[in-house]
């Protein structure tokens, strides 16, 4: 997905506790029609926020690792930790 011309990807996941779904362990076992209710998540809730979203299509399993990688880098450049004092301040 390009949200606002930046990539962005996503990862889909299926609930393990969920029996029904237990065996699905492509995006190919994914109905078409339940890959679009996803993408038509994004395109709306992104849409709310006046931003436009692409969506390029679905990668399956094999492209997640190298995805976390990249991406967990960037999350703790990003990301401040509360302190315990600022917890106990937000509540």
């Amino acid at each position: 997905m390009h949200d606002c011309g930046a990539y962005d990807g996503k990862l889909l996941c299926v609930p393990m506790a969920n029996t029904r779904q237990a065996n699905i362990v492509s995006i190919n076992q994914i109905a078409p029609n339940q890959l679009e209710d996803v993408a038509e998540f994004f395109r709306t809730s992104k849409g709310l926020d006046g931003r436009t979203v692409h969506i390029d299509g679905w990668r399956d399993f094999d492209v997640v690792e190298n995805l976390l990688k990249s991406c967990i880098p960037l999350k703790k450049k990003n990301f401040k930790v509360l302190k315990k004092s600022n917890i106990s301040k937000l509540n």
